[in-house]
Order: C-alpha cells, then sequence, then structure tokens
C-alpha cells in the first residue's frame, strides 16, 4: 500500500483504541498516585498555613475536641477576659485621641489624669485621624524605641479618617479580645504539653509508686524552667496531677507577665512561635522529600506504599509541631525583655566604666616644664644651654634667639 493511503479497517480502529485507552488509563493512574501523596502535604501545610496566620494577625480559633481528643470540626469561642478589658480599654481611648489632628489630651483643665470615654470621640466636628497609615503599623508593632510594645491585631485606618467613632468601637473591641485569644493560646499550649509529659510518665496500668516522677520534673523543669517541690510526688491521679501542674506554670507564667506587662509577652511569644515554625517547617519538607524517595521500597515488603507515606508523615509532622511547642514555651519561659531606658543607662555606664578603665591604664607623667621655668616647689627646667631653640631653626639656643638676649641684657 503506497505510504499515503489510509488504513481503513475495523479491526484496526479497536486496537488503536485500546491502545489508546491504555495508556490513558496508566497516566491517570500515575496522576491519581501523585495527587495522592500530595494530599498529604497538602494537609499539614494547611495546618501550618492556618497556624502562621492567625499567629499574624493575633487571633485564636482553637477547635473543640471530642472525648478521645480528636478535632470535630467546630471552634471554641474565647472571650475577652475583664481584666484585660479593664487595663486596655483607657489605653486604647488614649492612643486614638492622641493621634487626631486636633488631638484629645487625656487630662482636664487642672492638669488631672482623666479616662477618655466613647462620649469624647462622639461629636468631634471636623477633626479627624492623621496619618492613618503609621497608626496601623503602631496597632500592629508599636513603636521603634519599645516603650509602646502594639498590640499585634491588624485593624485597616486606610480610607476611614472621618469615621473615628467607628474605629474607636472597633479597637475597644477588637484590641482586649485579640490580647485575650493569643493568652489563651500561650495558656492551651502549656496545658498540652503538660499533659503529654503527665500521660508519658503516668501510665494508667501502673500505680504511683511506680511513676515516672524523675521524668516529669526533669520535663517540667527543661520545658518551663519551673523547680517542682517533692511534694508533687503525692498525687495518685492523673488528672489531678495535671491539674496542678498547670497552676503551677500559670502562676509562674503571671509573675512572668506582671513583670514584663501583657503586651510585650504576647509580642514575644508571636516572636519565637512565627521564628521556629519557620524554621521547622523548612526541615520538615527535605524530611517529606526524603521519605517519599525511599518509600516506594515498602511495596516488596506486601505493604503499600501510599499508606506507609501517610502514616509515617503524620508521625513526622506531629513530631515536628511537639518540638516547636516545646522549643517555644523554653525560650518564652526565660526570656528576659530588656527596656529602652535600662539599655540605656546599661550602655552609658558601660561606657563610663571602659573611659575610667582606659583612663587608670595610662602612664601618669608629669608635664615637663618649659627651659628656665620653675614650678611651685621652686625646680628649674631644662637648661638652654645645648639645647636647640623653640624658633625651630635648628641653631643652638646660644647662637640664635639667645644671643639676641644677651645683647639685650648687656
Amino acid at each position: 500500500m503506497p505510504d499515503n493511503e489510509p488504513i481503513e479497517h475495523p479491526w484496526v480502529t479497536k486496537s488503536v483504541e485500546n491502545a489508546q485507552k491504555k495508556v490513558e488509563e496508566r497516566n491517570f493512574d500515575i496522576r491519581k498516585n501523585v495527587l495522592e501523596y500530595d494530599d498529604v502535604m497538602s494537609a499539614q501545610r494547611k495546618t501550618v498555613y492556618d497556624l502562621r496566620q492567625q499567629l499574624l494577625a493575633g487571633r485564636y480559633y482553637p477547635d473543640i475536641l471530642d472525648e478521645e481528643g480528636k478535632p470535630t470540626g467546630d471552634k471554641r469561642v474565647v472571650k475577652a477576659r475583664k481584666s484585660i478589658v479593664a487595663d486596655v480599654g483607657p489605653k486604647v481611648s488614649a492612643f486614638l485621641a492622641l493621634h487626631l489632628e486636633d488631638p484629645i489630651l487625656p487630662h482636664d483643665e487642672e492638669g488631672k489624669p482623666k479616662t477618655l470615654t466613647r462620649k469624647d470621640f462622639e461629636d468631634l466636628g471636623e477633626n479627624r485621624l492623621a496619618e492613618p497609615e503609621q497608626l496601623r503599623r503602631l496597632v500592629y508593632a508599636g513603636d521603634r524605641s519599645g516603650r509602646f510594645p502594639g498590640w499585634g491585631v491588624v485593624v485597616d485606618f486606610e480610607g476611614r479618617e472621618d469615621d473615628v467613632l467607628a474605629l474607636y468601637d472597633e479597637l475597644i473591641e477588637t484590641v482586649p479580645l485579640a490580647l485575650s485569644e493569643q493568652r489563651d493560646r500561650v495558656l492551651d499550649l502549656a496545658d498540652r504539653m503538660l499533659g503529654a509529659i503527665v500521660e508519658e510518665s503516668c501510665p494508667a496500668n501502673r500505680p504511683p509508686e511506680d511513676w515516672d516522677w524523675g521524668g516529669i520534673f526533669e520535663g517540667v523543669k527543661e520545658t518551663f524552667g519551673i523547680e517542682l517541690p517533692d511534694d508533687v510526688a503525692q498525687f495518685g491521679d492523673q488528672e489531678a496531677l495535671a491539674q496542678h501542674l498547670f497552676d503551677v506554670f500559670e502562676k509562674r507564667y503571671d509573675a512572668k507577665e506582671q513583670e514584663v506587662g501583657l503586651e510585650m509577652m504576647l509580642k514575644v511569644f508571636r516572636h519565637i512561635y512565627l521564628e521556629e515554625l519557620d524554621r521547622a517547617w523548612v526541615d520538615h519538607l527535605t524530611d517529606m522529600e526524603h521519605l517519599r524517595d525511599g518509600i516506594g521500597l515498602r511495596g516488596y515488603g506486601q505493604r503499600d506504599p501510599k499508606q506507609e507515606y501517610k502514616k509515617e508523615g503524620f508521625n513526622i509532622f506531629v513530631q515536628m509541631i511537639a518540638r516547636v511547642s516545646s522549643n517555644v514555651m523554653t525560650k518564652l519561659m526565660s526570656v528576659e525583655v530588656q527596656r529602652a531606658d535600662e539599655a540605656d543607662e546599661r550602655e552609658l555606664a558601660e561606657l563610663r566604666r571602659l573611659a575610667a578603665r582606659a583612663e587608670a591604664a595610662l602612664p601618669a607623667h608629669a608635664e615637663p616644664l618649659p627651659p628656665g621655668a620653675h614650678d611651685e616647689d621652686g625646680e628649674e627646667g631644662p637648661e638652654l644651654s645645648g639645647m636647640e631653640c623653640p624658633c625651630g631653626s635648628g641653631k643652638p639656643f646660644e647662637t640664635c634667639h639667645g644671643a639676641a638676649d644677651g645683647e639685650e641684657s648687656t
């Protein structure tokens, strides 16, 4: 048959269709296999990115867990703490009032401080917000000096310069709520970690005297920096022990928060958490890639590589999250925040110390007397005879200016 003549026969057409169908089915199986592997990473990526986004936005939406500790899909509502509302509310009012084009001063005519309320923002007339973009940065990150650490909350001020009252209502509600949520994140994180320590060291099938009390004492000290008293070993119930450990932690955390300040403490917490999470996630991607490269060999052992990948990938991910949580809590409870004024004082004291040390290291040489002069004790300076003339001529003093002095004296 000529090369350009088409082959037309039902058998040939059917054979081509069957071959094309098999190729497409094989390609579909390959894509499906790749997609199943990618679904594992997609679920982990969503979990990490949701956590990271909440940290960046300064919010916390915890899952409601069932009896087995698994998420139910519903979110627990966190309410603003009354203590935070009472503490932060006046700060928010004063902050907004001082950033108007015509600022409202937080004191009366006699100079006594007063607390601003919503009524002070109801009738502002033509008074507007000044520099809304700067306000957005200050509300979120604070100033560079560290005296105002910011609240870590994203609030949009753009195009709302004239709507001061609505901004006041939003800030007075959002800021205390966001701080309460962030604080609950710290406490929930510590609660989960303490529960894991108790669960690992106190098996339910063993009596309390056989529990790993050394592991409990060491784990609490390494993770939270808390030295537990010996009477902790008297607890014989897991739940009671976990609750007692949490109460000890909360007391220590409250003291540290009181020392550092709520806003600064939560700012440090967010910074440490994001730093640890980003570093661990990069390493986790490498670990999962190495796992995927060699997981196909499990098929020789009559095991499904995809199921093995899901199982081991989940275990690696859980270990990564636990490691991040432990590092965050360890750094948070050991951090010491240095305020700007304290840093300035320490730097000035250090400069003074170095200056005094340098001055003490210099040799104490008396300043030489000029030729022919006498000091307070009557001692005479060096003789002029034989010395070069101070005028810079290089001649001996006797033959230069000294000769002229001699002629005048004669």
